[in-house]
């Protein structure tokens, strides 16, 4: 099944774009509003990642914090990027 999906976003989503997985996630959810993900802590090395994928024009939400065993709290301002200064 993975092996299905590769070749479906190299044969649809990268063939007009030489290979660069630069907005891929704006390729395959046009539709997409928003990206909720951890974005505080640790997890702030992900954030330039997340930006080159979606191509820079998806704002992305932190909505709750967690950590890798549960979510313990909401975020209250989530375009606030998870950072609760």
């Amino acid at each position: 099944m993975l092996l299905d999906l590769q070749l479906i976003i190299k044969k649809y989503y990268l063939k007009n774009s030489g290979d660069c997985w630069a907005g891929i996630l704006t390729r395959l959810w046009p539709n997409a509003k928003y990206l909720d993900a951890i974005s505080a802590g640790t997890m702030t090395q992900y954030v330039p990642a997340l930006r080159y994928y979606s191509g820079g024009g998806i704002p992305i939400m932190s909505t709750v914090y967690g950590s890798s065993e549960c979510y313990f709290g909401l975020n209250l301002r989530p375009m606030s990027g998870g950072d609760p200064d």
